[in-house]
């Protein structure tokens, strides 16, 4: 709208500068016009405008006639130019007069010389002065002033049209001055509108990862708004999704501890004989149900704590724990399988004290020495390490047992993801230690980075498989 208004108003200023030149040039062809009039006439009554060249002021006499002629002329054109202007035809026809008058006089005093001849010249003196009066008047006055009228305006035209033409040039800067400070405005406008309302959006996507109420959806037909809008439905059938799902795992994992822990009792009052003595097959059925029963409750409870973690209901108590003590925790529990399965653990002393929960350390230490026993090979040895980093503890426990496929890498720490592949000697070891949820390492990862740690694993396929954690000194 302002480039329209600009615009217009330039195109009117140009118009007002194409009509002063088209007045420059008429009033310079109306000067033009008068001038070879008063050329002609004065060539006319210079000529004729005594007594010895009277008697040739004839219209048989070719001079005479030709200057009569050209003397038309310029009338016709001088009238042309002037039609159209009342006050210039004005003048025209008053000029035009004022030649008929003269010519009509120099027309009688011709006649009267042809009459009388040189007698009559005493009568004749009236007339010649009557024709130099209208003459007079004619050159000095009308021709005079309406030439002069007509060179002044077209001398200050050229001055009119370049004032006018300054006036353009300052007009057009200030109005691309104005333009392009309004287009800036209305860009800057713009663009904050669009990014006030994508920076909602994005704060949607934070509050929604942070588990945190989002904000009213945008109003407006516009592509975000409808971004905005589609964003809160998926919020919607997320929260609603999650919470089916934490009601299903709730569900499960209740309905099955109550039955499990019956099976479990139940067991035990069969393995003390009150009810009958069993065969040796009868026992080693009673403890096959009781290791599957162990693999369930295990199932059971991993995936509740596994939930717990997720939604961020874990609480943790973080204070000063002495490495050495997790070590012979971890070893204590973990020796029994550790000689069945023919493996042996080292693990040197250290003094490192961390900021941890201690129970959370002994939950992960024992995941990742279990599973290093559970796919170590007879004969081989797990060793478990710490040392000091920066202001972390790194700890690192390493088996030589058959690795971690490249291709499982990125998949080790996500729910029900076995640490490796498995042949005979570890499904022999996995039955010795009672099985895996497949839950362990998500447990594990989620408690580390709890405790402001990190955790990750390098392997060898074929050669063994090392995992890292961080605690805090």
């Amino acid at each position: 709208m302002v480039q329209i208004g600009f615009m217009t108003f330039a195109s009117r200023f140009q118009s007002e500068a194409e009509e002063e030149l088209q007045k420059s040039l008429h009033a310079k062809a109306i000067t033009d016009g008068v001038n070879r009039l008063s050329t002609t006439v004065y060539d006319i009554f210079t000529t004729y405008g005594g007594e010895a060249a009277l008697q040739m002021a004839d219209d048989n006499d070719p001079t005479y006639l030709t200057m009569r002629r050209n003397l038309d002329r310029e009338l016709a054109d001088l009238k042309r130019i002037c039609a159209g202007e009342e006050a210039l035809t004005e003048s025209a026809n008053k000029l035009e007069a004022n030649v008929a008058r003269s010519i009509k006089v120099l027309k009688e005093l011709k006649k009267h010389h042809d009459r009388t001849g040189d007698a009559g010249r005493g009568e004749r003196k009236a007339m010649w002065h009557e024709l130099r009066n209208y003459i007079k008047d004619l050159l000095f006055n009308d021709i005079a002033s309406m030439a002069d009228k007509q060179k002044n305006l077209a001398e200050k035209s050229p001055q009119i049209q370049s004032d006018m033409r300054k006036k353009l040039q300052q007009i057009m800067l200030i109005g691309a001055g104005l333009n392009l400070i309004v287009t800036l405005l209305i860009a800057i406008y713009i663009t904050r509108q669009i990014t006030g309302r994508l920076a909602r959006v994005s704060d949607n996507a934070y509050r929604l990862a942070s588990n945190v109420s989002l904000n009213p959806p945008l109003r407006g037909k516009d592509e975000i708004a409808e971004l905005d809008r589609t964003f809160h439905q998926m919020a919607q059938d997320l929260a609603a999704a999650n919470q089916a799902r934490e009601d299903i795992i709730a569900m499960i994992t209740h309905d099955l501890r109550t039955p499990l822990t019956t099976l479990k009792n139940i067991l035990a009052f069969l393995s003390t004989g009150k009810y009958g003595t069993l065969d040796e097959a009868g026992l080693q059925y009673l403890a096959t149900a009781n290791n599957n029963i162990n693999k369930m409750t295990t199932l059971v409870n991993d995936l509740l704590d596994s939930e717990k973690l997720k939604a961020g209901k874990a609480e943790l108590d973080i204070r000063q724990v002495e490495l050495d003590d997790s070590f012979e925790m971890v070893l204590s529990m973990v020796s029994g399988v550790a000689q069945a399965a023919d493996v042996t653990i080292e693990i040197p002393p250290t003094d490192l004290i961390v900021r941890a929960d201690a129970e959370s350390l002994d939950r992960v230490l024992l995941n990742l020495v279990s599973n290093a026993v559970k796919y170590s090979p007879r004969g081989e040895k797990v060793s478990v390490t710490a040392e000091r980093r920066g202001e972390s503890a790194l700890i690192k426990v390493s088996d030589h047992g058959p690795g971690i496929a490249k291709e499982d890498l990125p998949f080790v720490f996500e729910r029900f993801q076995q640490a490796g592949k498995k042949g005979r000697e570890d499904r022999e070891a996995e039955t010795r230690t009672g099985g895996s949820s497949g839950l362990g390492l998500t447990i594990a990862k989620a408690l580390v980075e709890m405790q402001g740690g990190e955790i990750w694993v390098e392997n060898e396929f074929g050669a063994g498989a090392s995992f890292y954690f961080t605690l805090p000194i």
